[in-house]
């Protein structure tokens, strides 16, 4: 049975062409109508700087209700949760993947034809797409035929995607911790087997590289702890009691060219990818294989690891003013969190690459959403706010947005007062405006003598005026070490799914600690789960205490925030399902 238009893998193609004298234009879409502004998805699909690359993608977020389609699109089941909460409040937007590219044309004004080819999905899994959007655009550059877009809308269409299974929250989070596992586990075993010349060069080979105090911070020590235990399961499991007498990495080598071996139950063997029937396009068979622990806030391909290099680097080019909810550890903050404070915050985040191909900014601005969200484990509310490639057609929308996180090529955004953070892909630099607004200063006389005695203000007589405190101004914070110890981990090449784990963990981490701030400094919160006891102020250890003062703009950044209703929203309706006595496996703490 064919599937509804509204479940549609694909839910309208669109074909855009440069001219030379009317710029970038919309030539034809299926159907026929779409109800976006032609002109504006035109210029998203084609980027700027394409002459000096063969070919570029760019990703749009739109809201559905822009669309004037038959059938209103719907979220598929399977990238939801289950079960799916009646009364959370709908993912609305729609994803729209274009790829561009330029070819010689003698006949053309310029010499050079330029013509693009976008397709518009509810399905976060872009990457799917990419092999027959390349196929189709080498056909229509060979024929420049329009009927190409019919052709990969039907034949996109036509796979089943009804065997796609709708898994919990825990089910989610399980098939992660295991894929985490056997990444990091092959990761130690190819470092093993490069780097290891003796038994004492191996165990030095897989030790985390790096001397840390574990007690400045929980997390430091939890990923320190997981590279040594992993480290040494692999060394019990992989490595015999014979092949050990052996220096040479050969003895372990020539355990795996036996011809026959047998070999007992795997209780590890998992299913992490679902397989759709191929598609088939022209004379071409695509396999189909979608991730299954995926969340809805991590859209398309991106990679934290190329973020945390990117920008880990740069507290030399760390520029601009300090601000309370950015700066958690004054003068001494680390880029990465002043990147993650600005997201948590609402801030205007703007990413531009003006050498770096639009593909590349792309990539920054979803791996920069999946950094706040906590890879979309914990937190959600980042893609709705997202224009991963924005053009000076979008400056109006971005200027009526609260905040949002956006990516540009074009320099003439930067130079605009539209952004609080400014992050330069080309030169990792991280810039805070001088316009950036300043949180006030509570009126109630009450809470200002609370927010003193708990050293968050300070009153400054030559001024007359209260300022802020700037958190732990201290080199070794725990925010600190914890940065390091990670980029110490993208450094020694570890996996992305790694990484993607600790990401989780550190916002887990912050959730945390901002529902004992609550409880501390207003007496209740809402960011508890139903069953846990938050301590009170006198169960707290001093060192909590400190902690927690020196985190408490951040908190309070984060407070009144998109993702902050969101989640308690989330947790408001699992207290409802525990009522009402549906059981349910989402946890997200």
């Amino acid at each position: 049975m064919a599937p509804k238009a509204s479940r549609f893998l694909c839910q309208f193609c669109a074909l855009a062409r440069f001219d030379a004298e009317r710029g970038s234009t919309l030539d034809a879409s299926v159907p026929d109508d779409l109800g976006l502004d032609p002109q504006s998805l035109a210029e998203q699909m084609i980027p700027d700087g394409l002459h000096d690359v063969k070919e570029d993608w760019t990703v749009a977020v739109r809201p559905v209700a822009q669309l004037r389609l038959g059938d209103i699109p719907e979220r598929p089941e399977h990238v939801q949760c289950k079960p799916v909460l009646p009364h959370a409040e709908p993912d609305e937007y729609i994803y729209i993947l274009s790829t561009a590219r330029t070819a010689l044309a003698p006949e053309c004004p310029r010499g050079v034809y330029t013509a693009a080819i976008a397709i518009g999905t509810m399905h976060p899994h872009l990457s799917l797409f990419k092999p027959v959007m390349t196929l189709a655009l080498d056909t229509y550059m060979r024929r420049r035929d329009r009927r190409v877009l019919r052709d990969m809308y039907e034949s996109i269409n036509r796979v089943d995607t009804s065997v796609l299974p709708c898994l919990s929250y825990s089910e989610k989070m399980r098939m992660r911790s295991e894929c985490v596992w056997d990444a990091h586990t092959q990761h130690l075993r190819l470092r093993r087997q490069r780097s290891a010349s003796s038994a004492g060069t191996s165990d030095t080979a897989c030790g985390s590289g790096g001397t840390l105090d574990v007690d400045q911070s929980p997390l430091i020590g939890l990923m320190t702890t997981l590279f040594s235990s992993t480290s040494a399961a692999h060394g019990r499991v992989s490595v015999p009691r014979k092949a050990k007498r052996h220096s040479a990495p050969s003895a372990i080598l020539a355990l795996h060219r036996r011809r026959y071996q047998i070999s007992g139950p795997r209780p590890h063997a998992r299913t992490l990818h679902a397989d759709l029937s191929p598609l088939r396009f022209e004379q071409a068979t695509i396999p189909m294989r979608v991730p299954l622990y995926l969340f809805p806030e991590e859209v398309g391909e991106y990679s934290l690891s190329q973020l945390l290099t990117m920008f880990g680097h740069a507290r030399h080019a760390l520029q601009g003013p300090m601000h309370p909810h950015l700066h958690s550890n004054g003068a001494y903050t680390h880029p990465l969190t002043v990147l993650f404070n600005a997201l948590l915050s609402c801030k205007r985040v703007l990413l531009i690459g003006r050498e770096a191909p639009a593909r590349v900014v792309v990539e920054q601005v979803l791996a920069a959403c999946a950094f706040a969200s906590g890879c979309g484990a914990v937190l959600r509310g980042w893609i709705s706010r997202a224009m991963p490639y924005a053009t000076l057609a979008d400056v109006d929308k971005l200027a009526s947005m609260r905040g949002f996180v956006a990516g540009t090529k074009n320099p003439r955004m930067a130079e605009l007062d539209m952004w609080d953070v400014l992050c330069d892909c080309d030169t990792g630099s991280i810039t805070v405006s001088r316009t950036i607004a300043q949180p006030s200063i509570p009126e109630s006389a009450e809470v200002r003598a609370l927010w003193m005695r708990q050293g968050l203000i300070q009153y400054d007589r030559q001024r007359a005026t209260y300022l802020w405190v700037m958190g732990d101004e201290h080199p070794h914070a725990s925010d600190n070490l914890f940065m390091e110890a990670w980029l110490a981990t993208v450094q020694q090449h570890a996996s992305e799914a790694f990484v993607r784990y600790w990401c989780q963990m550190y916002v887990r981490q912050f959730v945390m600690h901002a529902a004992h701030h609550e409880t501390v400094f207003y007496g209740c919160t809402q960011l508890a789960l139903p069953g846990t006891e938050m301590p009170s102020q006198a169960g707290l250890s001093n060192a909590d205490k400190a902690r927690l003062r020196r985190m408490a703009m951040r908190f309070e950044g984060w407070r009144g925030t998109p993702s902050y209703r969101y989640f308690v929203a989330d947790l408001q309706q699992i207290r409802t399902l525990n009522v009402a006595g549906t059981a349910t496996p989402f946890n997200v703490l």
